[in-house]
This record gives structure tokens, sequence and C-alpha cells, in this order.
């Protein structure tokens, strides 16, 4: 907001600013500017905007920060071309990124099962400084592979399985890649010290077949992206035996869960009773910036911006109403 602005609106009547306590709600105007607009206060001290998808214009930090980092998540594999493993997890980074000078933001893509179409990374540019998070593979036949992560984790190639590789690890003849905590990456980045989430798992393969009435279901671990989905569902009377799980019932008893949209996981496969081929997960960019405890970051440019300033004015003006209030009975006693 311009300081014109500002001057005009400071020229209203003492009444004037006593409406403003109605017009502009105390609350209302401190959680607008403790953060800025479109970002949320997630630790003390620390706001985060969160991008799902690829923003139309760069992001300006607000002004007053001394700290911008970002987390990065790529779009996760598919299982390409409907065969028979797991897709990559994508790769998980963080940057550390200028307080000054807007943000070029572009979230990956997952791939896609349908056409075998590939991933992409997600990525922030700032004038020179810049990070990408690749994405995952997608699963192939040439050589029956799980598909790699993004960061070049190899998925698992075996008879009768093909589990993708995740951001923090190898596919195994046992289960998916791991994918990557992050507040386990880098001890440096404080400002996502709080954060223990998991993205870029690797997907998994299951086989499922059926033995007159019972349903024999293949075992494979989850990646600690597992949470994300991806996984296998099954009834509480399965019970395991080797490396299967048997229950007696209808197939539609166990199942693969949907993947949780922008954890940058890769797709996972089922064969057999059920054909189920996953496209991966989008990725994801979080952006975190610090300010002190209590004190209202300067908007900076912006329609949503303006928004915020408007509401910082009418907290000033209540506190400026109140002052006029004490003047007027000061003169009237």
């Amino acid at each position: 907001m311009s300081s014109h602005t500002v001057t005009r609106g400071l020229a209203v009547t003492t009444t004037g600013m006593l409406c403003s306590v109605a017009l502009f709600p105390t609350g209302a105007a401190l959680a607008s500017s403790d953060c800025g607009p479109g970002a949320t206060l997630v630790a003390d001290g620390i706001c985060e905007v969160t991008f799902t998808e690829t923003p139309v214009s760069a992001w300006t930090p607000p002004a007053g920060i001394t700290k911008l980092q970002a987390l990065l998540v790529g779009g996760g594999g598919a299982v390409g071309n409907s065969n028979e493993y797991g897709g990559g997890g994508g790769d998980v980074d963080l940057v550390e990124l200028g307080v000054d000078g807007n943000v070029t933001v572009q979230v990956g893509v997952g791939g896609l099962n349908a056409g075998n179409v590939a991933s992409t990374g997600s990525s922030v540019t700032q004038g020179a400084l810049s990070g990408l998070a690749a994405g995952g593979e997608n699963s192939r036949t040439d050589g029956a592979f799980g598909g790699d992560s993004g960061n070049g984790n190899e998925g698992f190639s075996g008879i009768g399985s093909g589990a993708g590789a995740g951001a923090g690890g190898d596919g195994t003849d046992s289960g998916a890649g791991d994918g990557l905590i992050v507040n386990e990456i880098d001890s440096d980045f404080d400002l996502f010290a709080d954060d223990d989430r998991c993205f870029g798992g690797g997907g998994v393969e299951i086989s499922a077949s059926r033995d007159g009435v019972t349903v024999s279901v293949e075992i494979q671990n989850e990646s600690c992206g597992g949470d994300n989905g991806g996984g296998l569902t099954l009834p509480s009377s399965a019970v395991a035996i080797g490396n299967l799980w048997n229950f007696v019932g209808a197939d539609d008893e166990f199942d693969l869960t949907a993947i949780v949209p922008n954890t940058g996981n890769g797709g996972s496969n089922m064969l057999g009773l059920k054909n189920i081929h996953q496209d991966g997960s989008d990725g994801l960019v979080v952006l975190r910036y610090d300010t002190e405890a209590g004190e209202d970051l300067a908007p900076t440019g912006g329609v949503a911006n303006d928004v915020a300033g408007v509401a910082g004015l009418g907290y000033s003006l209540v506190a400026l109403g109140a002052i006029g209030w004490a003047l007027l009975r000061r003169r009237t006693v």
C-alpha cells in the first residue's frame, strides 16, 4: 500500500476511526498480516505457502523476512503401459532462497499410465538461484524393471516382482523403495525442522490369485511413503502365510488404496484377480519463511497483498480511534 493511501486514510475523523472497530475485527487483521496473503502460520515464527499446481505468476516474498527455504517434490512415475511393475517416486529436495526477488514456481506432474506419459519435476527459480526435484520414472518392460526414482535410485527387476525405487532407496524383491522424510534430509534447513512428512515413495507390485474359495495376495512392504496410498488393503480375516496373505471372501474385499495427491509417490500395480495400474502422484512445492512471533510482516505488491494491507490499515485505525477517543474525553472533562 502506498504512503499516499495511508496518509489519506489517516485523515478520517475521530468518529470514523471509532467505526473502524466494526469494519476491521482485530483478530482478522492480525491473522491476515501475521504471514501475508495465502500463507499459514505452521510453527512459532514460521509461515508456509503451499503450491499444489503451477501458479500463473511468480510469488513475491513478503518484506521484512530474513530467511526463505523451499521444499520440492517431483511428480511420481506411473505403471507404464499397463505392465507389471511399480513406478518410481519423485525426488525430494530442500533449497535455500534469497529474501528478495520474485520466485517462479513449477509443480511437477505425475506420470500417466495411459500412453506411458512421463512425469515432470518440481522447481523454483529466483534470479541466479534455482532448485529442481526431478520426476520419478515410469516402470518399463525392457528388462522388467520397476521405475527409477527422480534422484536416480534403481527400481527392482526380478521374476514376478518389479517394485519402484523411492527417493530414499532402491526398490527390492520385498517391496518399494522408501521415500524421504523432510526433516531428515538436511538439518541446516531449520524452517522445516518440524516437518516429518514422507514424500517420493516407490510404487509396489502385487499379484493376487484364487484357489477355490481362498484368495492369496502377495505381500510387498510399502515404503515410508506407504501412508500416501498405493498400498494393499485386506479384510481383517486375512492370515499371513509365508509371503502371502490368505483369506476366504469376495474379490472386492481387497484392493490397492488410492495415492494421496501431491505426494510424489510412484504408482502401484496389481495383477491377477484385479488389474490396477496406477498413475503417479503429482508433486509439490512448499515455501517457508520466518517472522518474529507476534510481529506483523509488511505486505508487498499484488491484489491479494493489497487486501492484507487494507486489513492492516483497519487494525491501525482501531488503535488511532482509541487515542482519539482518549483525547476527546480529556477535552470534555
